[in-house]
């Protein structure tokens, strides 16, 4: 027998070799099929697609059927009640607003802006403490003579008969403060007082002192009678100044 063909054997050894890295390779390609199977979502059926909208418009409707038209009819009246009532509050203030204008000799200017404009730094202080004010000021005979005599020369065109020279004294020791404010400015401070004088009527009076000297100048305003004392103004020389009572 003759020596074996090297050749043919090598030949043998490289198919086996190439079968083994075929088998290797498929199975690789089949693991990755395998997970890539995982990964991707399956198709969906059209019968499976059919039944999810039926379930989805079934809630709807059960949802729908908890909305009643009387909930939808009652939201809508409490929402007309609320605008109706924010009208009337408007139209009442809007009355109020013309009501609490008050009249000068220059021009119509509304009250709030004024006392806004006028008196940011107002101190308002009670009775008692306006009734003491008063009678500090009452101590000189000088200063209350001098507010007797603006007032009395103010009220003339009123008729106003009681401040004579016989009996101011008389009426200046019944003065009752009703109301006070001071304000203090660069120039000193300004007093307001609301005196009530008996017979129902009122004087409101505004009492400047100057600074560091007892100094007094006294401007009047309109008398005016008990029931109608928020539209009381100064005078027309001084129609701006204003004190809220």
């Amino acid at each position: 027998m003759g020596l074996p063909d090297e050749t043919s054997s090598e030949n043998g050894r490289s198919i086996e070799h190439a079968y083994k890295n075929l088998k290797k390779l498929q199975a690789k390609a089949r693991k990755s099929n395998e997970s890539r199977q995982s990964i991707d979502p399956k198709p969906v059926s059209a019968s499976t697609k059919e039944s999810a909208i039926k379930s989805s418009t079934i809630s709807n409707c059960k949802v729908a059927n908890k909305i009643k038209p009387s909930n939808i009819l009652s939201s809508s009246t409490s929402e007309s009640e609320t605008e109706t009532f924010d009208n009337e509050s408007t139209n009442s203030s809007s009355s109020n607003y013309n009501k609490n204008k008050i009249k000068t000799s220059s021009s119509t200017i509304p009250k709030h802006k004024l006392i806004k404009h006028q008196y940011q730094q107002i101190i308002i202080k009670n009775d008692q403490d306006a009734t003491l004010e008063i009678q500090k000021l009452s101590e000189q005979p000088a200063v209350i003579f001098s507010a007797i005599d603006a007032l009395y020369k103010k009220h003339q065109e009123h008729k106003v008969h009681r401040f004579t020279e016989e009996n101011r004294e008389k009426h200046i020791a019944n003065w009752k403060v009703t109301k006070y404010a001071e304000e203090k400015v660069a120039y000193g401070t300004n007093y307001f007082l609301k005196v009530f004088i008996g017979d129902g009527l009122y004087l409101h009076i505004r009492v400047h002192r100057h600074p560091n000297q007892d100094k007094y100048d006294f401007y009047a305003l309109h008398e005016t009678i008990k029931h109608n004392v928020a539209t009381c103004v100064f005078t027309e020389d001084d129609p701006l100044t204003y004190f809220n009572y």
